[in-house]
């Protein structure tokens, strides 16, 4: 028996259980968007809070969303009677803290009527000098 014969023996044969939405738009249009109520301030920078009406132009917003709805269906599968709960406290405040912030969160220059593109952290870094991470693999 091969080293990839025994793993694959040894390996759990559970399947993942199947998820509640097939896509994290499906989750985030049919049960995300629906369930969570803010209050918008709809201005960028100022206190409160914002949300553009383009958010899926937004990258980071897109990867968050997908890790929340990932963290949600793990959570709403769990034997555990209080995953969802941990799911509310640990993953979605957390998050919906960064995303609707206006004057840091990735939406900072959006307004609630108003998509406007931001520059990710990249656009604004210098290359480090040749070598300076040698001898760090």
């Amino acid at each position: 028996m091969s080293v990839d014969d025994a793993a694959a023996e040894a390996a759990p044969t559970e399947e993942a259980p199947e998820r509640k939405y097939a896509s994290m738009f499906e989750w985030f249009d049919r049960w995300y968007s629906p369930t969570i109520a803010r209050r918008l301030s709809g201005t960028a920078g100022k206190s409160g809070r914002v949300f553009c009406p383009q958010w899926w132009r937004h990258d980071e917003v897109v990867r968050r969303l997908r890790d929340l709805w990932l963290a949600w269906e793990g959570a709403e599968a769990s034997d555990n009677p209080g995953a969802p709960s941990a799911w509310w406290v640990h993953d979605a405040d957390p998050h919906l803290r960064v995303l609707l912030d206006p004057e840091n969160g990735p939406m900072y220059q959006c307004s609630k009527d108003k998509h406007t593109d931001t520059r990710p952290l990249r656009a604004s870094l210098l290359p480090p000098p040749p070598g300076w991470f040698d001898g760090l693999d």
